[in-house]
């Protein structure tokens, strides 16, 4: 799924006597007075079962390049190779602690992240 910062995306429709499946929502960046940003991704479960956000592995969860299910990268969601700019994710670990476990069925959950521009004067979007 690619989403960028504040939009918000569902889960295809299911079958007649389903509930809505998922649905996931990134805000925008917050600057922050260190230089970093934060932002949180929110996982919100409206089937009738348990889910996995972060799918089976912490490896196949988060990511800054790839397919996993979390992935924080700069850029446009469908630029496949940006070079003029870069970004550390500085609580890759923290942020899959948060998205691994089951999320119950009308469960929540906000995921935290927390960004570093690698270069001075690098722009990132944030609330107009």
């Amino acid at each position: 799924m690619l989403l960028e910062a504040g939009q918000t995306r569902s889960a295809p429709a299911r079958p007649p006597g389903t509930r809505t499946a998922w649905r996931s929502t990134v805000s925008l960046p917050r600057p922050e007075a260190d230089g970093t940003c934060s932002l949180t991704v929110t996982y919100e479960n409206g089937t009738d079962e348990e889910l996995r956000p972060g799918g089976e592995s912490f490896g196949r969860g988060v990511s800054g390049i790839g397919s996993a299910r979390l992935v924080v990268r700069p850029g446009k969601s469908l630029d496949e190779h940006v070079t003029d700019y870069g970004l550390t994710w500085l609580d890759r670990e923290k942020s899959a602690s948060v998205l691994m476990p089951p999320l119950g069925e009308d469960e929540k959950r906000i995921v935290p992240v927390r960004i570093k521009p690698t270069r001075k004067g690098t722009s990132i979007p944030g609330p107009k």
